[in-house]
C-alpha cells in the first residue's frame, strides 16, 4: 500500500468553499482504480490547517490516475490556489509496517497524531528503527486507550525519511507516558539512538473518508 499525502492552510472566507471542493475531489477519487480510501484531517493545532490522505493500492495506481485526462479536468475547474495555500505538496509514501486495524476502519471522529523522522545514515540504524517501532506499535496495542491503527510509512524520495501515523477513539493525550510499560520501551529506546535531527509532530482530527462504492 501507498500514501499520498498533501497540506495546506484554507484561505481566510474560504472555508466553505474549500471544503465543498474537497467533497467533490473525494467523489472522483472514489470512482478511480486503485483507490483504497481518502482521508481529510483538521489539524488541532493549526486552525485554517488540513491534510490529505489518500491510500493507494500501488504507486503505479497513483501516477495513472494522477495522468489521466478526468483528473486534469478537475484541476482545471476547480483550482485549488482559489481556496488552499499549499503547504506541503503531495508526497509519496510506501507501507513499511502497520498494527491494529486496517485503513478500512478510519473514520470521521477519530483522531490521528503524526510524528516525522529523519534516521542517521548508518549502517543498521534503519533496521534498528523499524524493529523498535514494530514493538512499540505492539505495546501501544496492548496498553493505549482506544487504540485503532499505528502506521509507519516511508518517504519514497529518501530512504531515511519515515512518517508515523497514529489513529485512536479519542483525542491524543500524552498516552505514552500513562502506561509503565510504554514509558520504559521509550526510556530503552531513545529518539538520539536513530537520529540528531528534531522530530516533528502533529495531530487532527478526522473529518471526512471517502472508499470506492
Amino acid at each position: 500500500m501507498n500514501l499520498e499525502l498533501v497540506e495546506g492552510f484554507v484561505i481566510p472566507g474560504k472555508q466553505r468553499a474549500a471544503l465543498e471542493r474537497e467533497d467533490r475531489f473525494h467523489a472522483l477519487l472514489a470512482t478511480q482504480p486503485g483507490v483504497l480510501a481518502a482521508a481529510l484531517f483538521r489539524s488541532w493545532g493549526y486552525p485554517g490547517r488540513y491534510a490529505r490522505a489518500v491510500f493507494w493500492e500501488s504507486i503505479d495506481a497513483l501516477y495513472t490516475v494522477r495522468g489521466s485526462a478526468e483528473l486534469e479536468a478537475f484541476f482545471e475547474a476547480n483550482p485549488v490556489s482559489a481556496v488552499v495555500n499549499v503547504t506541503r505538496p503531495p508526497e509519496g509514501y510506501e507501507l513499511v509496517l502497520e498494527v491494529g486495524a486496517a485503513v478500512r476502519t478510519l473514520a470521521p471522529g477519530m483522531h490521528t497524531a503524526t510524528v516525522e523522522w529523519t534516521l542517521e545514515r548508518r549502517a543498521g540504524v534503519a533496521a534498528a528503527f523499524e524493529q523498535s517501532r514494530r514493538e512499540l506499535f505492539e505495546l501501544r496495542q496492548k496498553h493505549m486507550p482506544g487504540f485503532v491503527r499505528n502506521s509507519l510509512y516511508r518517504f519514497l524520495g529518501a530512504p531515511n525519511r519515515y512518517l508515523i501515523a497514529i489513529t485512536t477513539q479519542s483525542r491524543l493525550g500524552g498516552q505514552d507516558q500513562e502506561a509503565t510499560e510504554l514509558q520504559a520501551f521509550v526510556a530503552a529506546h531513545p529518539a538520539s539512538a536513530y537520529t540528531s535531527t528534531p522530530l516533528g509532530y502533529n495531530t487532527y482530527e478526522v473529518v471526512k473518508v471517502s472508499r470506492p462504492a
